[in-house]
């Protein structure tokens, strides 16, 4: 070994950068940029296996550097044990392995990290790497890999390709019957074009490829009209089964705080999704426009923040029991949004449903049954993109968010329409008088604006002064880029 330190004449120790680095590259570190110009600062990547790695904090670095240090005290070319304490103290009190100056001492990662792009998606398994592609899902041993991949990547199951027929015995895909399913007046009802849509948000989500053309936010909530939230609908068990596949972190809604600049510190290189937990009904998602569209800060307290481009950062996905307000293509352009239906609830779960707790009870068999119907989902997606249809109950639930459950209720008995003119006083008094409500004259203009958006069409306001009128028109929609719906085979 290498020896980093010095001790002079007078006793003191000082350390040198350039051999520290040296010697820390000698136990498997290596330094890596994210982006290929290297105008990021790098981060730690330990080599934990012959093309497996995870990314480290220095303080991973410090423990790993003491204990081969203590491991090798006393060797040949290793510290003496006598003073094996006061240059291990002196390595701490120094810091020097929290400075990103040491990783210029260091190599880079000497082969790319594997990654999916816009027509493949990699799923490596413990006995194997699964790629998928629009035409074909191959299988072949890890180490037939050249380049490396995150540890946390590697879903701790053997895989074996089954047919996509048999992937639909997956108790996961009868789940996904369930909460697309619509409520008749005889009872539940599968409905394939609904199906067909979340199973392509699966397919969005799965596969680490980020559009810069297309990012979008996926938001959960349930399909409850009556302004109470439902909940219990199966949204967290949902992204239960994502995190089986790829690696998520949770983020209590209720809690998050878009201004705090520690908000994402759980976040790390290796994260593919985050999922913002049951975020109550005066969420702003506008925080989230820059995350969505641009990369992501993380910053962890006492510790050098850096920061995730876009093409490695996370997605994400935000569940709730409303409807996240916000109307335009601002808004529309950064989301996909998707109701679940109400099949389950606080007294009818998918364990009553099914007789098993779900991940935790499945064999063998049940577990490849839903590994390969979530890469066929990656497939499909690969054929025909996003396939969300338009759904009058989002558009409602977010009147009711918007407005009020009295301005909803009177609003939807009184027949307006698109090209007539209506006198915005009339209107007005007419609201007040006949629910007692009182609300002032800038706020039920919102009010309408809202209830336009949700019947597809816009708010006009021809002249200024509060006793012109207005007219409903049709909205001009642009189109977005998604495909029609599909069947669910690969």
């Amino acid at each position: 070994m290498s020896l980093f330190y010095n001790i002079n004449p007078k006793g003191i120790i000082s350390i040198s950068n350039y051999s520290l680095g040296k010697y820390i590259q000698s136990l498997g570190f290596a330094k890596y940029y994210y982006s290929s110009d290297k105008t990021i600062t790098p981060i730690y990547i330990y080599k934990k296996a012959q093309n497996i790695i995870e990314p480290v904090s220095p303080i991973r670095v410090h423990e790993v550097v003491i204990r081969e240090l203590e491991y090798r005290a006393g060797n040949p070319g290793s510290i003496p044990e006598e003073e094996l304490p006061r240059v291990i103290d002196r390595l701490v009190e120094s810091k020097i392995l929290t400075r990103p100056e040491l990783l210029i001492t260091m190599d880079d990662l000497d082969k790319p990290i594997i990654s999916d792009t816009s027509d493949t998606g990699i799923f490596p398994y413990r006995n194997g790497m699964a790629t998928v592609t629009r035409d074909k899902i191959q299988f072949n041993p890890l180490s037939s890999i050249d380049g490396y991949i995150w540890s946390s990547q590697i879903i701790d199951r053997d895989f074996e390709l089954v047919t996509p027929e048999d992937a639909k015995r997956s108790d996961f895909f009868r789940f996904l019957c369930r909460i697309t399913a619509i409520k008749t007046t005889t009872g539940w009802t599968e409905d394939p074009e609904r199906l067909s849509a979340l199973y392509s948000l699966i397919g969005y989500l799965l596969i680490t490829y980020k559009d810069p053309t297309n990012p979008r936010a996926v938001i959960l909530m349930d399909s409850s009209l009556d302004g109470q939230p439902a909940g219990r609908t199966g949204k967290g068990l949902f992204v239960q089964g994502l995190n089986k596949v790829r690696n998520a972190i949770k983020i209590d809604g209720k809690d998050y705080d878009g201004t705090n600049r520690f908000k994402f510190s759980q976040v790390s290189p290796d994260t593919n999704l985050i999922f913002i937990d049951d975020v109550g009904r005066g969420f702003d998602f506008e925080n989230l426009f820059s995350i969505v569209t641009e990369g992501i800060k993380v910053e962890e307290k006492y510790l050098k923040s850096y920061y995730i481009p876009f093409d490695y950062s996370p997605k994400i996905i935000v569940s709730t029991n409303y409807a996240l307000s916000g109307r335009g293509s601002s808004h529309d352009a950064r989301k996909y949004e998707f109701a679940l239906s109400n099949y389950y609830s606080d007294t009818f779960r998918p364990i009553d449903d099914f007789g098993n707790m779900f991940f935790y009870e499945w064999d063998t068999t049940q577990w490849n049954y839903f590994d390969n119907l979530m890469l066929y989902a990656v497939q499909s997606y690969l054929q025909k993109g996003v396939s969300i249809a338009t759904d009058p109950m989002i558009d409602k639930k977010k009147l009711l968010t918007e407005t009020t459950p009295e301005f909803v209720e009177w609003v939807s008995e009184q027949g307006f329409t698109v090209n007539v003119k209506y006198e915005k006083s009339d209107i007005h008094e007419r609201f007040v008088a006949q629910t007692g409500t009182e609300v002032n004259r800038k706020t039920f203009l919102g009010y309408l604006k809202s209830y336009g958006y949700a019947n597809g069409w816009e708010l006009l306001q021809p002249h200024s002064g509060y006793s012109r009128w207005i007219e409903f028109r049709p909205r001009i929609l642009v189109p977005e880029r998604v495909t029609s719906s599909g069947t669910l085979s690969n």
